[in-house]
């Protein structure tokens, strides 16, 4: 079964439940937890905005090294947005 770069794409959204894991153990303040998940997720979605600005119809032509830049954005903003609140 081939998958396309789109399904790539969507995948690499995944890294924001390892920051969110991240901040459940560290902060158990629920106020501070959804907001900080809220954020987060705003970050994320300003990524792939960015990115899609910056590289328009890669997704729909199944372009895979375009994909990969869009991994590879995401994985850095959910790896800062997991770093930045380690306590």
């Amino acid at each position: 079964m081939q998958y396309g770069a789109g399904n790539r794409a969507c995948g690499c959204h995944g890294r924001l439940y390892v920051s969110a894991a991240r901040r459940l153990i560290y902060r158990c303040n629920m106020i501070g937890f959804a907001t900080w998940g809220i954020l987060s997720c705003l970050v994320q979605l300003l990524t792939f905005w960015v990115m899609y600005g910056l590289l328009p119809r890669v997704i729909e032509t199944n372009n895979v090294a375009g994909a990969t830049c869009f991994v590879a954005a995401s994985v850095c903003v959910g790896l800062l947005n997991a770093a930045s609140f380690i306590p």
